[in-house]
């Protein structure tokens, strides 16, 4: 499995899931190919994966690319046999440039959709028989800017384990619900438009915590700037990096996603859900996928107001999780892949 490894976020966390997965059914031995230095490489040995030293640097560094080509090459070379996923776009990109796929089985992940937009990177995908595509919003873009590529939607996944304790239902306290953000301090993540709307509607909850690295140190700055100027320097707390989310999540009530960017599938929203936190989401960020579960949208303060207070559909978490949200539909559609080459 090959990343560029720029940030640990959702895609990265997803390829240590589907490694975990992948080795517990006992088809292949995965390795995870990745910068030595990189925090997904370090996190990757830390939960015991084997790691492969690939730094994978902008194309644009002409000398560092030829030199990225032939270690590429003789990383997959030593793994006879191999099945190669590229879980990324820059990913992608070297394995068609390293003509991997000559003799290895290739397939590639998207985890996003901002790429069905983007002519060089559709040029490149053009080149797969089939992609995995994480979530119905993009696979419906790729699918519309690709065709004669067979898109094969997949869902984000969480670990048996994880589904196993998932509760049966979900609940909201009577009071005004005690509020969690969870992702990097990023101008897409849109935590400071939730905390002016969250300040419009101050009756509608007791408390908000947002977690996530600082990214992007001067939208830190301005997440900060609009808790102090709001007045809400009592209620909102910023706690930087978590590593234990499913602790933060059993501090709340609701997850918020406020995204303004376009999202895929967040797995703290499963994490969430997984918890029995019923989960609202700017509606850019809604997807069909989580049609029948606590999933709320909404596009306006009136409307997260509302949903604050909505009472979560009755629905047995565990059973849809499981079948919609576990690692089986994943495999499965890799299978395909493959076999569509």
């Amino acid at each position: 499995m090959i990343d560029d490894a720029r940030v640990l976020g959702g895609g990265q966390l997803f390829a240590l899931r589907l490694s975990a997965a992948v080795r517990a059914r006992g088809a292949y031995a995965p390795v995870i190919a990745a910068a030595a230095g990189s925090r997904f490489a370090e996190l990757a040995r830390a939960e015991g994966h084997p790691v492969a030293d690939l730094p994978l640097p902008a194309p644009a560094r002409p000398v560092a690319a030829l030199r990225t080509l032939a270690r590429l090459r003789a990383v997959v070379a030593a793994y006879p046999g191999a099945v190669v996923l590229a879980n990324s776009l820059r990913a992608a990109l070297y394995v068609e440039l390293a003509r991997v796929a000559r003799h290895h089985p290739a397939v590639t992940v998207m985890h996003e959709q901002d790429s069905a937009r983007r002519p060089a990177a559709l040029r490149l995908l053009r080149r797969n028989r089939a992609l995995l595509v994480v979530g119905s919003t993009a696979a419906t873009a790729y699918a519309g800017a690709l065709d004669g590529v067979s898109i094969l939607k997949i869902n984000n996944f969480l670990d048996e384990a994880v589904l196993a304790l998932t509760p049966s239902r979900a609940v909201v306290p009577a009071r005004p619900p005690r509020l969690a953000v969870v992702g990097r301090l990023i101008p897409s993540k849109g935590v400071v438009e939730l905390v002016t709307e969250l300040a419009a509607i101050r009756q509608a909850w007791s408390g908000l915590v947002i977690a996530g690295d600082s990214q992007d140190a001067a939208y830190a700055d301005s997440v900060r700037e609009a808790v102090r100027s709001r007045g809400l320097g009592d209620a909102v707390e910023l706690r930087g990096h978590v590593d234990d989310v499913g602790r933060l999540l059993e501090e709340v009530d609701v997850l918020v996603v406020p995204s303004v960017g376009n999202e895929g599938q967040p797995t703290v929203v499963l994490e969430a859900l997984a918890h029995g936190r019923p989960v609202v989401v700017r509606n850019n960020c809604w997807s069909p996928d989580y049609a029948g579960l606590p999933v709320t949208p909404y596009a306006s303060p009136g409307d997260l107001e509302q949903a604050l207070s909505t009472r979560p559909l009755d629905v047995d978490l565990r059973h849809v999780l499981t079948l919609r949200f576990g690692a089986g539909q994943v495999l499965e559609a890799l299978e395909a892949a493959l076999a569509a080459r």
